[in-house]
């Protein structure tokens, strides 16, 4: 990951081939001490593990696709739980023929670049385990 911008509330994150997105903030989060923000990203992906959330069950249903895909839109967030970065993002990826899938993001490998842009917030954004969805959800 490089960081192409910074200007202390606004950051231009890179990430280049093979590198996970997700963990890579969660990385830049822990080291610049960023406890509530926002991102958005674009670009184009090798592997995603998508989820859906299943409210009834209380559980994700994970789908890994392993292939070449536009990051069409991601959308989240980094907030805190147990005074540890945590991050809650969606997003939409367009296959080869055009198609889209989208769901909650567990994880992103890139295939070519992933452009992050990351608007760091003031205050905290934190995290609470809730019993009646089973999310964390923000408190």
């Amino acid at each position: 990951m490089k960081i192409i911008l910074n200007t202390k509330q606004l950051y231009v994150l890179r990430f280049d081939k093979d590198e996970e997105v997700l963990t890579g903030i969660i990385t830049f989060a822990t080291e610049q001490k960023i406890t509530a923000a926002t991102f958005s990203a674009i670009g184009a992906s090798s592997q995603v593990t998508l989820a859906y959330y299943d409210l009834e069950k209380k559980e994700y249903h994970d789908q890994t696709l392993y292939e070449d895909m536009e990051i069409l839109s991601i959308t989240g967030n980094i907030g805190q739980m147990k005074e540890k970065p945590i991050i809650h993002a969606h997003g939409i990826f367009g296959d080869s023929e055009l198609a889209t899938h989208g769901g909650h993001i567990k994880a992103i490998k890139v295939s070519a670049t992933c452009e992050v842009t990351l608007t760091v917030l003031e205050g905290e954004l934190n995290r609470t385990f809730d019993p009646e969805t089973g999310l964390n959800l923000l408190s």
